[in-house]
């Protein structure tokens, strides 16, 4: 009879807890602000102009930042300028500051930057290329023709009398000439473009994308390398770099400097004839889009951000403090640890919920990764061109697992099962850690695989035409259903505690039953590109620059609310809890976090506790102290000791009665060194160890 009336008691308080929990989780959710972490810092530098002692560079996605120290630290400066912030060109002159968008044309600030309006009276809807002056007028080369203002923006013309090609590129003004590259060939002007003719003879190469004067002669980088001209376009010679492309020029006295596709910058001192790596300390397999020289320094903006190099001290040194446009497509979370993979084939870690960050390359990594996932101490990193890495190390050294075919989306692993999606031959599983791998597409008809998650039932397979499931670990799959629509392209696919919640181009769905059965839980109109949850809550990053962002629900998708108060942008592409703390990665602008931990509410038991519970230390790892928390049911005698990896006493953190309660202890492992402990905790009949890392 008292079992059954304290079982009884426990459930009534259970439910009184659980009530008083949703009556309070929606209000403290909505009163947490978004803020920016101190990373991924870098971004895809596309554009950097000087403007005294500002330096000004636009970033694909980022939008504009500006920095008044030389680079040392950045301020991003985008009040005005339409989402998603695709900055493509920048430009200069006078007290105006001027900045081309794809899709979006030219917006002009007056005030250095700190606010934006549009310069568009007479420009098409299209995409601007290169932003450029001569003398009084301003040149606005788009992908469909150039245009010409005489009074700052206001109002522009169409130029191009003699333009046989309108793919506009480059510009040089070399005495009163102007150079035009463009998709096929160089054109010229000499009465500020009003009439142009073509000065393409000797170029084997046609596909212009910059061009530089350098001393007398004009520099053109082509897709098959540099060429010159000493007679103002009349020839041109090849000047090396053949068959490399060659994306940027600059020149500072005597030396000729390019940037390379995915090899870096090299120089010549020899006017193009012979040329250089110019690469100390320079991120290798980058695109170096952008070379500009002031002085005796020289800027390199590529798609991890801005480099710095003196020829003086000709190191290359990183600008990126503070520049937050980095993309986040994935992380990868084990207890304290949050790991960010970023567009450009690295991975950025931190220790310590986003306030600082640790770059680790992926050698070959290129465009990616797609997708991270720790397996015990291994992190596997999916990149979409470059294959599967796995490092032990947290990303300090990498191993490849050669998968024999290309272009990756999506990832798995459980146990020794690696599973691997494709953009075009479907899945590929590996049974024994990666060392071989098969397809197993047996009952899909659609190859391209968008999504993979793993439950202890079912592998789940998300394509670009619906939902797929197999219950004999891949190798027969069959469309899901009933409840979700079997031609729905899936995005992504999270598996919350028993409950299955898959994001859709259109919607979002959810199976309690292992995908028997699921039923609609919104955003029809919505593309869902990431799900995340903790306890009674899940997440939703929806994708749109106007109403979209990141909304959340406290009764498995039943309502959502919105929850973007302080982001800048509402394009979220993954998510993840860390320490009951939201992070989201924003397309263009680095990873965000909670200003409070929105799910830091107590559950039921943590009000009045029902059962007995150990938590994993914070922060982990840790130097050199970490708390630790504890529920306590009933009155019990509590003792927490802590142990070496030998299994030797290294002391008593507790050892008293305790009535019931949540409590917290601090452990100090000043004394200690370096390495693997484990803290156990015994209350009555409850036992409970965990393990903690002390990193100094």
């Amino acid at each position: 009879m008292y079992t059954d009336l304290k079982a009884y008691s426990h459930s009534f308080i259970q439910l009184i807890n659980t009530s008083l929990l949703l009556l309070i989780l929606n209000t403290i959710i909505l009163q947490a602000q978004w803020m920016q972490t101190n990373g991924p810092n870098g971004g895809d530098v596309r554009a950097i102009v000087w403007d005294g002692s500002k330096i000004y560079t636009g970033l694909f996605g980022g939008g504009v930042h500006i920095s008044s120290d030389n680079g040392a630290n950045w301020t991003r400066s985008n009040s005005g300028l339409p989402a998603p912030f695709l900055v493509q060109t920048m430009l200069v002159k006078d007290q105006y500051v001027f900045a081309g968008l794809l899709n979006w044309k030219v917006y002009v600030s007056s005030n250095q930057g700190q606010t934006w309006g549009e310069a568009n009276n007479g420009l098409p809807n299209s995409t601007v290329k290169v932003l450029a002056e001569a003398d009084s007028f301003i040149f606005a080369g788009f992908v469909n023709g150039l245009f010409r203002s005489s009074n700052y923006g206001v109002s522009w013309n169409h130029i191009g009398t003699g333009l046989t090609n309108i793919y506009i590129k480059a510009f040089a003004l070399k005495d009163s000439i102007i150079f035009l590259g463009t998709g096929d060939g160089i054109f010229i002007s000499t009465n500020y473009g009003d009439n142009w003719i073509e000065k393409s003879n000797g170029l084997t190469n046609k596909h212009i994308n910059d061009l530089a004067v350098h001393k007398n002669f004009i520099a053109s980088a082509t897709e098959s390398g540099v060429f010159i001209s000493t007679d103002n376009g009349e020839n041109w010679l090849q000047a090396g770099l053949s068959g490399s492309n060659t994306l940027s020029l600059t020149s500072m006295d005597s030396i000729l400097f390019a940037g390379v596709f995915s090899s870096g910058v090299y120089y010549s001192s020899d006017n193009g004839l012979t040329w250089f790596q110019f690469n100390d300390e320079y991120p290798p397999n980058v695109i170096t889009r952008v070379l500009e020289t002031r002085d005796d320094q020289i800027l390199a903006g590529n798609d991890l951000g801005i480099y710095s190099v003196s020829l003086s001290d000709p190191v290359w040194l990183d600008m990126n403090s503070e520049l937050y446009g980095t993309t986040s497509y994935c992380f990868g979370v084990k207890d304290s640890v949050l790991v960010a993979g970023t567009n450009s084939g690295e991975v950025f870690i931190s220790f310590d919920n986003g306030k600082n960050w640790v770059s680790r390359r992926i050698v070959n990594g290129f465009n990616g990764p797609v997708e991270l996932e720790f397996k015990g101490d291994s992190l596997y990193a999916l990149c979409f061109s470059g294959g599967l890495f796995v490092s032990a190390n947290l990303g300090l050294n990498w191993n490849e697992l050669y998968i024999p075919t290309q272009y990756f989306t999506s990832m798995a692993v459980r146990d020794n099962n690696i599973f691997v999606g494709t953009d075009q031959t479907g899945i590929w599983r590996s049974t024994n850690s990666g060392l071989s791998w098969s397809q197993i597409n047996s009952g899909l008809t659609n190859l391209f695989v968008k999504a993979i998650a793993i439950d202890d039932s079912n592998v789940y397979c998300g394509t670009n035409e619906g939902l797929f499931i197999s219950s004999d670990n891949g190798v027969n799959w069959v469309l899901a259903g009933p409840g979700i629509s079997q031609t729905i392209g899936i995005q992504t696919i999270k598996i919350i505690d028993n409950y299955i919640y898959v994001g859709a181009i259109y919607g979002i769905y959810l199976s309690t039953n292992r995908g028997a059965n699921w039923s609609y839980k919104g955003f029809g109109n919505d593309i869902v590109e990431c799900i995340e949850g903790y306890g009674d809550v899940v997440f939703a990053g929806i994708s749109d620059p106007w109403d979209g962002g990141i909304f959340f629900s406290t009764n498995k998708g039943g309502t959502w609310q919105q929850f973007n108060s302080g982001l800048p942008y509402l394009d979220p592409l993954a998510l993840a809890i860390v320490d009951k703390t939201l992070f989201a990665g924003i397309y263009g602008h680095s990873v965000w976090r909670t200003s409070t931990i929105v799910t830091d509410v107590p559950d039921p038991g943590n009000i009045i506790p029902t059962e007995y519970v150990l938590s994993q230390n914070f922060p982990n790892p840790f130097n050199p102290t970490t708390k630790i928390e504890y529920n306590i049911p009933e009155l019990s005698l509590v003792i927490i000791k802590v142990y070496d990896i030998l299994g030797n006493e290294i002391g008593i953190l507790v050892n008293e009665e305790k009535p019931i309660g949540r409590y917290e202890v601090e452990f100090n492992a000043t004394t200690l060194p370096s390495g693997i402990y484990f803290y156990r905790l015994q209350a009555g009949s409850f036992i409970d160890t965990k393990k903690m890392v002390l990193l100094r």
